[in-house]
C-alpha cells in the first residue's frame, strides 16, 4: 500500500514538473500583425532605380535585375508598366531613340502578351494595362527579373536616334488576382526522345529544362521566362529535331564539319507546319567525337540563314566534345572546327575513373554479406590545351541526370585531377558520365547463403543437443 501510494506521489510530481514546463507555451498566445492578410512587395537590385539612357550607340545592349520580393502574408500578381516618360532629341531631327530601343523582360511565372525583345513604344503605360505580369509570388518568396535592353542595330543609318535621350520609370504593383492564365503543354522530339513541358497561355516557360535525345548529343535548353511562339503568335504544339541528309554541310565557310545537320521545326495546333521564334534564354548543344577536332581548332555552332551557314558563338570558353550557343528560332544547325581564332580557352577531358567502395559485414575472413559500390568516386584529368586561361563548366551525370556541377579555372596549358563522390547509390546497374567519357558499375549486395545455412544448422544442432541433455537430467 505504502509502495503505491510512493509510485503514485512520483508519477504525480513527474507530471506537475512537466506541466509547469509547458504551462508558458499553452497560455502563449499566437502572434497578431498589422501585416495579416495583405501583400507587402519589396523590391530592389539595380533596375530598380529610374531608367536614363543616353549616349548609345546601335548595337549597344546590357541587362539589369530587378528582385522582388512578397515580404506579406499572402500571395499575389505581379503587374508591370511604364511612367515618367520623357525624351530628348539629341539633334534637330525629332525624338526617336523609343522607336529603336528593345527590351525583353525574364522571369519565372512572367505572363505577356507582348513578343519579346519589343520596342519601348510597346511598353504597357498604366497599371491597368496587364501587358506584362508576374504570379503568383508566394508570400516570404524572392524572385528575379532581368531586363535585357538593346540599342537595335537594323544594319541601316539610324541618325535619328543617336544622340537622342530616353528616361523612364518601371513600376510594379501587386494585386491579389492576377490576369487569366491557361497552360498550353509543348511536346518536343529530339532524335525520337519526348520531353514534355509546360507553357502559360502566352508561350512562358514556367521552370528551366532540357530536351535530348537518347545519348545526350542534342539538348535544347530553355530558361525559365523564356517565351515560344510560332510566327503568328500563338503556342506552339510540337517541337522536333531531326538529323538531314545533307551533303554540304558549312559549305562556303572555313570550317569542318562535326556533326551532321539537325533541323529544328515546329507544328502548330492544327499539325501545320510553322516557324517559331525563342526569346533570350534557349540554347542548342550537338555533340560530337572529340577526335575529330583538329589540333588548335575550337568548335562553333552554325546555322543555314538563307542559304549560308551563319557562326553563332563567338566567345568561349570552348569544350572539346560539344559546340554550343543561344539560338532564337526554328532552323538548320550543325558543329563545325575553325581556326581563326588568335586566343582562346580549350578544354580537354580523359581518363575517366571509377573506384567503388566494398563494405563487409562480420569478418573480412568470413564475411555474411559485402555490400558493393553504394559509394563510390569518379576522378578524370581535365586541361585547358588552348593559349588562353579560361573558367570551365563540368557536370556530373550519373544515369542521365546531373548530380554534381562544379566550375574551374584552368590557366593556358594547365591540368588538373578531379575526383567527384557518390554516396547512397541504389542498387542496380549504373552509368556515370562526365563529356564525352563513361564508366558502367553495378551496386549490389552479396550474401553468403553456404555460411548462413551453416549458421542456422549448427544453433539447431545446438538447440537439439541441449534439449536433449535437458530431457535425460529430468528423467533422471
Amino acid at each position: 500500500m505504502n509502495r503505491s501510494f510512493l509510485r503514485a506521489g512520483r508519477s504525480l510530481a513527474a507530471l506537475l514538473l512537466v506541466v509547469s514546463m509547458l504551462a508558458p507555451l499553452l497560455f502563449m498566445s499566437a502572434p497578431v500583425s498589422a501585416g495579416d492578410g495583405v501583400m507587402n512587395l519589396t523590391i530592389g537590385g539595380s533596375g530598380s532605380a529610374p531608367w536614363t539612357i543616353a549616349n548609345i550607340v546601335p548595337g549597344d545592349n546590357g541587362t539589369e535585375l530587378v528582385e522582388l520580393r512578397n515580404a506579406g502574408r499572402i500571395d499575389g500578381y505581379v503587374t508591370i508598366w511604364f511612367s515618367d516618360v520623357v525624351e530628348t532629341d539629341g539633334g534637330t531631327d525629332g525624338r526617336h531613340l523609343a522607336e529603336h530601343f528593345l527590351l525583353a523582360p525574364s522571369s519565372v511565372n512572367m505572363s505577356s502578351n507582348i513578343s519579346f525583345p519589343a520596342p519601348f513604344t510597346d511598353m504597357p503605360r498604366t497599371s491597368l494595362d496587364r501587358s506584362i505580369c508576374i504570379g503568383p509570388l508566394k508570400a516570404g518568396e524572392t524572385i528575379n527579373l532581368t531586363w535585357a535592353w538593346e540599342f537595335f542595330d537594323s544594319g541601316a543609318p539610324q541618325n535619328e536616334a543617336q544622340g537622342d535621350g530616353l528616361s523612364f520609370t518601371i513600376n510594379y504593383l501587386m494585386t491579389a488576382t492576377g490576369p487569366e492564365d491557361g497552360v498550353s503543354w509543348l511536346v518536343i522530339d529530339v532524335l525520337g526522345t519526348l520531353t514534355v513541358v509546360a507553357l502559360n497561355a502566352t508561350g512562358y516557360v514556367q521552370e528551366a529544362f532540357q530536351a535530348t535525345n537518347a545519348n545526350g548529343t542534342v539538348v535544347l535548353e530553355f530558361a525559365a521566362g523564356t517565351q515560344i511562339l510560332t510566327e503568328n503568335g500563338t503556342v506552339p504544339e510540337w517541337l522536333v529535331v531531326t538529323e538531314a541528309e545533307q551533303e554540304d554541310v558549312l559549305n562556303g565557310t572555313n570550317a569542318t564539319a562535326l556533326s551532321p545537320t539537325y533541323v529544328i521545326s515546329a507544328f502548330d495546333q492544327n499539325n501545320v507546319s510553322t516557324n517559331v521564334s525563342f526569346s533570350s534564354g534557349a540554347s542548342l548543344i550537338i555533340g560530337f567525337d572529340p577526335e575529330a577536332l583538329p589540333e588548335g581548332f575550337v568548335p562553333g555552332l552554325y546555322q543555314l540563314v538563307d542559304g549560308v551557314w551563319v557562326r553563332l558563338n563567338e566567345t568561349g570558353p570552348f569544350y572539346s566534345w560539344y559546340a554550343y550557343a543561344d539560338i532564337i528560332g526554328t532552323g538548320s544547325y550543325a558543329a563545325g572546327a575553325y581556326d581563326d581564332r588568335d586566343e582562346y580557352a580549350l578544354l580537354e577531358i580523359s581518363e575517366l575513373t571509377f573506384k567503388g567502395t566494398k563494405k563487409v559485414f562480420w569478418w573480412n575472413v568470413l564475411p555474411l554479406f559485402i555490400k558493393y559500390n553504394y559509394k563510390a568516386s569518379v576522378s578524370l584529368n581535365v586541361s585547358n590545351v588552348g593559349n588562353a586561361p579560361g573558367n570551365f563548366t563540368i557536370n556530373i551525370v550519373l544515369d542521365d541526370r546531373v548530380v554534381d556541377t562544379v566550375d574551374v579555372y584552368l590557366e593556358a596549358g594547365e591540368s588538373e585531377q578531379l575526383t567527384f563522390q557518390f554516396n547512397g547509390v541504389h542498387k542496380g546497374q549504373h552509368h556515370v558520365t562526365v563529356g564525352s567519357l563513361e564508366e558502367q558499375f553495378k551496386t549490389y549486395t552479396w550474401i553468403n547463403w553456404p555460411l548462413i545455412w551453416a549458421i542456422i544448422a549448427i544453433t539447431l544442432l545446438i538447440i537439439l543437443v541441449a534439449y536433449g541433455i535437458r530431457r535425460r537430467q529430468e528423467s533422471n
